[in-house]
């Protein structure tokens, strides 16, 4: 009986100690992925760009970025209108 106990017990916590580790490697891939989407949708575009320097009147600053973001095919119409084409 001390056998099937010991060997139990063992499992039971050989058991948990995978359950733990693959719930930090879930962990640590989900704060991977958290921060990946952080960086990549954090970056502004041209238009976005575009558009602050609009705002602070900086015309002249404003229009290349407008430009390129027509180029790239990104906010065209929005572009255009501030372009004033």
């Amino acid at each position: 009986m001390l056998n099937f106990v010991s060997v139990t017990h063992t499992f039971f916590i050989s058991s948990i100690m995978s359950m733990f580790t693959v719930s930090i490697v879930i962990m640590r891939v989900l704060y991977l992925l958290f921060f990946i989407s952080i960086t990549v949708f954090s970056q502004s575009t041209d238009f976005d760009k575009g558009v602050t320097h609009y705002e602070n009147s900086e015309w002249n600053k404003a229009k290349p970025y407008f430009l390129s973001s027509l180029k790239t095919k990104t906010n065209t119409i929005e572009s255009q209108e501030y372009l004033g084409d």
